[in-house]
């Protein structure tokens, strides 16, 4: 406890002293706890606490981040929120004056990969020529998992290093290359990315990762977009995917083997406060194949969702109702339900989760925000857990000179 202590004052005198001397500041902090009435916690009369700090500074070229989080609630419900307890983000980057096609960085970063991005400590140099062309180097140590207790994990086994390439001949055309060697049992995967456009309605794009282990290709994506109205676009995506484990859903983990697919959908727009979108998919097993469908509305502030897959496992029926909206720019509430009925594997049938979620958040002068919040969550893991959260958050954005 006295190191997390410490830790977070420091990143706290280092956010303040940070924002006192630079031209530019933008940033957030946010505390609150959370309280717990469940099955296997009746009546919780502990308040576990919530704090996190997200800050970044710009002041003669050199640019400072820092993203902190933590609660004690997470490990009581691991699991269950994205923002677990870490060091996200620690870096410092300089641009020299008059080089403004160099750059250099160090520190815990993430790093943007065709689909494979990843956190790491360590460092990099990017290069940039003339607005056409962009190259990247960098390597470190892979971070932490949420379930260590350590701020760094210098292991050699976890050593990383690799680049990224860009190249825009034109503006209507754009290749992306990158490679990398995650840790010593990698042998390293190479990923590509193609993008453009043909006039001003259609747009095309290509993606996919080759593994060098098995000189296979893990992921494949072909896609294109089209603008059939002044805001009507039409979408298809054909595409491979051999991924060992599928975390996407919220109310579960499953292995999900490899398997090509075939997606259309299409998107009305009536307004920018109201649209109806309506997607079809075909998946295809080694074994086996299957279906999906998908209807999403969206009007002023509500949406609607409807999911369904059938002859996959997994298979689901998946349903959320929501609302957001803001009134007299002093009040926001934030509402959303939703429910699963779904398959893991043969074994695991018809198996149901749901949701519920009430926020209503008080906006004050200055980028101050006071919030409270109600979860209802029941699924395989949590038997009706009801959780009360409550908490304030500044948000700032100054630009400062000295």
């Amino acid at each position: 406890m006295r190191s997390r202590l410490l830790r977070t004052s420091l990143l706290v005198l280092a956010s303040v002293s940070a924002a006192a001397r630079a031209d530019y500041v933008n940033g957030t902090v946010s505390l609150g706890g959370y309280v717990l009435d469940a099955k296997d916690s009746p009546h919780d009369d502990n308040v576990y606490q919530m704090e996190r700090i997200n800050v970044s500074a710009l002041k003669n070229g050199v640019a400072l981040r820092a993203a902190y989080g933590y609660s004690d609630f997470y490990d009581k419900r691991p699991n269950t929120y994205m923002n677990s307890n870490r060091l996200a983000l620690a870096n410092a980057s300089y641009t020299p004056a008059n080089m403004g096609w160099l750059s250099v960085a160090a520190g815990r970063d993430f790093e943007p990969m065709i689909f494979r991005s990843l956190y790491y400590d360590g460092g990099d140099l990017r290069l940039r020529y003339n607005g056409i062309a962009s190259a990247e180097l960098f390597g470190g140590y892979g971070v932490p998992t949420v379930y260590q207790n350590n701020v760094f994990d210098f292991d050699g086994d976890k050593a990383l290093i690799g680049g990224k390439l860009t190249i825009a001949p034109i503006s209507a055309l754009a290749i992306h290359l990158d490679g990398l060697v995650n840790g010593s049992s990698d042998d390293g995967t190479l990923g590509g990315d193609v993008q453009g456009s043909l006039g001003d309605r259609i747009t095309l794009n290509a993606s996919s990762v080759f593994r060098l282990d098995s000189t296979s290709i893990s992921r494949a994506d072909i896609a294109a977009t089209v603008r059939v109205r002044e805001l009507d676009e039409a979408e298809l995506h054909v595409g491979m995917l051999d991924e060992r484990i599928d975390s996407t859903r919220s109310y579960d983990y499953f292995v999900n083997p490899e398997h090509e697919y075939l997606m259309a959908g299409y998107t009305f727009v009536v307004n920018n406060d109201a649209s109806l979108g309506l997607d079809y998919g075909l998946i295809q097993y080694r074994r086996s194949g299957g279906q999906s469908f998908a209807a999403r509305l969206n009007v002023d502030g509500i949406f609607i969702k409807v999911g369904k897959e059938i002859g996959t496992i997994p298979k689901a029926l998946d349903m959320r109702v929501g609302y957001g909206g803001t009134f007299q720019n002093r009040y926001r509430i934030d509402v959303s339900t939703g429910y699963v009925n779904y398959d893991v594997d043969d074994r695991n049938t018809d198996l149901r989760a749901y949701d519920l979620s009430l926020q209503p958040t008080l906006l004050l002068a200055r980028g101050l925000e006071i919030t409270a919040a109600y979860e209802l969550l029941h699924n395989r893991l949590y038997d009706r857990d009801h959780r009360f959260f409550f908490g304030v958050k500044e948000n700032f954005h100054r630009g400062l000179s000295k």
